[in-house]
């Protein structure tokens, strides 16, 4: 009965949010999905955790506890089940950005090819295919927020705030890689205020 009335909250739960997005982080492809999927698959929250503010928290463990009572009664019951946490995570990482949240994005939109180019170097640890995208000017500054976003990218999964730590230093990054020059997104980030 407990789990056929866990199952019923979490589909009513992803029913009510519409399928359509405007951020990477809105995509299956952007770190924020790629981060609650690895916490599903490690039946751990704490890699998620990092990117919803300190006032979501509770919110995000919550349906992460909730989706692992129920993935387990059927690959059906699995699959709404991660959808719904993975729903709650970009809706709460949205509104710490004071950003709308319109459901996830289906993979390959939204995406520009310099971010993708970003993203590329944060996994291989090297720009060169990053730099001939952006103008000459802004080269320095990228490799600048590149080299800070690199050296906070290893933390321990257990350590939210160094996990933030990491994402602030990755949105610095990609966001001016990409052309949003946010002077102030050290601070937007500290209350997870930024687009992704």
């Amino acid at each position: 009965m407990i789990e056929l009335l866990l199952l019923s909250a979490v589909i009513a739960g992803v029913l009510l949010f519409p399928k359509s997005a405007s951020a990477h982080c809105d995509t299956p492809e952007g770190p924020v999905i790629i981060d609650g999927k690895k916490a599903l698959a490690e039946n751990s929250v704490d890699r998620a955790l990092k990117w919803v503010n300190v006032e979501a928290e509770a919110e995000l463990a919550r349906a992460f506890e909730l989706c692992v009572d129920v993935r387990g009664l059927s690959d059906n019951a699995r699959k709404v089940a991660d959808h719904h946490f993975l729903e709650t995570l970009v809706r709460l990482h949205r509104a710490s950005e004071g950003a709308p949240y319109s459901g996830i994005k289906p993979a390959g939109t939204g995406s520009s090819p310099v971010i993708a180019a970003a993203d590329k170097s944060m996994e291989t640890g090297s720009i060169d295919e990053l730099l001939p995208l952006i103008e000459e000017s802004r080269r320095d500054e990228v490799a600048a927020r590149f080299r800070a976003a690199i050296a906070k990218q290893q933390y321990d999964l257990s350590d939210i705030t160094a996990g933030r730590e990491y994402v602030r230093a990755y949105v610095h990054f990609v966001k001016f890689a990409a052309g949003e020059d946010h002077e102030d997104i050290g601070e937007q980030v500290e209350s997870h205020a930024h687009n992704c």
